[in-house]
């Protein structure tokens, strides 16, 4: 890969933990998983968070809904929903995810 596309313009030493903190921003480091280990998290969290239940419960009992459940994932108009968790303590999954996609 290009040095350019992981250059960083502002490190993050120079910003304020306070502003790293409201604006949720994601570590700068180098990758520590790989595509396989991604695609089982996101399917894991999907399948088993706590926090899908009620949404789960509204994919079943809702004809007309958003939501909907497929091979036991729940989907929002027709795509994997994917709540914003961490890949690890440091990392967020959306974060992680969208760069995969755009890599």
């Amino acid at each position: 890969m290009a040095a350019y596309r992981t250059q960083v313009l502002l490190p993050q030493d120079k910003i304020t933990e306070e502003v790293v903190q409201d604006l949720q921003l994601a570590p700068i480091k180098p990758d520590c998983y790989n595509s396989i280990e991604l695609v089982d998290r996101l399917l894991i969290a999907n399948c088993t968070l706590p926090k899908l239940k009620e949404l789960r419960v509204q994919a079943c009992n809702e004809k007309k809904s958003v939501w909907q459940l497929q091979d036991g994932l729940l989907l929002r108009d027709g795509k994997l929903y994917v709540l914003n968790g961490q890949l690890t303590s440091e990392i967020s999954l959306r974060t992680t995810l969208i760069k995969e996609v755009h890599e």
